[in-house]
């Protein structure tokens, strides 16, 4: 079997890194570590240097976060990790440290900011933060709302999502994970009942909307449509008084306008219609005698532009007069077409 690499290279199997050795030789790692398991050699382990741990360096471990501690004591962030963990010391996470509150300490809480009052008492801004919210202070400089719980919003804070919750009564997201926290329920707990699907609710499901629907079971409305989803049940619109004025509008205006104009979904409208035989909005342009001398005169496109309306009603009408391009195209032998003069014969 023919040599994959040269002798020179051979001899230094071991000595080094493959990477090194292919780089030295200007051939690929992979050949490099073939070879070397070929020929049974094992890999050249790199030079691990001893990092001396004296006492002083052993009691800062866990005082600080480890990647401080690598940058002050010269070294990386695995090697203070695995003497770390040797001796069983907790890593260090800002905030979560141990920290003394008399009541001097106490009382600048909310005096200033918490950048500030962090600075003065030589802890972090979330050590700050933390120990405000636990007493209930209000933060510096903001104003406070304060929040009266009544029955119907503890019962909805136990049955709606955080979200749900938060838009249904303006109520912040501090505010409503610490009142969570303070009748004891679990972080990520809450939210609308799982509900089992009976034939007859199916059957009322088929004939009310989502909204309906969910509002009639006590459901989230991503239960209705997942079941909508799941039997292929179609859409069905919330019940929509149309007005004789409303019905009027149908076809004078894009669906989406006249959507929004009513707060609606635009298929609500579109449906309507359709089910009304209107046919849709299409605005029609009314061309010009000056208008219509223009079309052959530029092309399509700047004629568009010129005109405010579409390249296709150009289109269409430059050939329903049969004017030519402005610039002919020439049909390429692939089937697309070449804008410029056509080829001579």
């Amino acid at each position: 079997m023919p040599l994959i690499l040269p002798a020179e290279a051979i001899a230094l199997l071991g000595t080094m890194s493959d990477r090194a050795l292919a780089r030295q030789f200007g051939v690929k790692r992979g050949r490099i570590v073939f070879m070397r398991r070929k020929m049974g050699i094992k890999p050249a382990e790199p030079p691990r240097l001893k990092f001396n741990w004296t006492k002083s360096r052993l009691a800062a471990l866990g005082t600080t976060t480890d990647r401080e501690l690598a940058e002050k004591f010269g070294t990386t962030a695995g090697v203070i990790v695995l003497a770390r963990k040797k001796r069983g010391i907790p890593a260090f996470i800002p905030g979560n440290s141990v920290i003394e509150w008399p009541p001097d300490k106490v009382a600048l809480l909310g005096s200033d900011s918490d950048e500030n009052v962090a600075k003065m008492l030589a802890v972090s801004v979330r050590a700050v933060y933390l120990k405000r919210l636990s007493q209930k202070i209000r933060p510096y400089g903001k104003p406070y709302r304060e929040i009266r719980w009544t029955k119907a919003m503890l019962a909805d804070l136990r049955r709606l999502r955080p979200k749900d919750f938060q838009r249904k009564y303006n109520v912040s997201k501090p505010s409503d994970r610490m009142k969570r926290r303070e009748i004891g329920m679990k972080r990520g707990q809450g939210g609308l009942p799982k509900i089992k699907w009976t034939p007859k609710k199916i059957a009322f499901v088929k004939s009310h909307s989502a909204e309906e629907s969910a509002r009639h079971f006590g459901v989230h409305e991503t239960s209705v449509y997942n079941l909508r989803r799941r039997l292929a049940i179609p859409h069905r619109p919330r019940g929509i008084d149309w007005s004789p004025e409303m019905v009027a509008m149908l076809g004078t205006k894009p669906d989406a306008v006249l959507a929004r104009q009513w707060g609606i979904w635009d298929k609500t409208v579109g449906d309507e219609r359709r089910k009304r035989g209107i046919p849709a909005f299409a605005p029609r342009h009314w061309w010009t005698k000056a208008e219509l001398l223009l079309l052959g005169t530029m092309s399509d496109v700047e004629l568009a532009r010129q005109l405010g309306m579409s390249v296709v009603a150009v289109w269409k009408m430059r050939h329903k007069r049969g004017i030519p391009p402005l610039v002919p195209r020439t049909r390429l032998p692939n089937g697309r077409y070449a804008v410029g003069q056509p080829a001579n014969p």
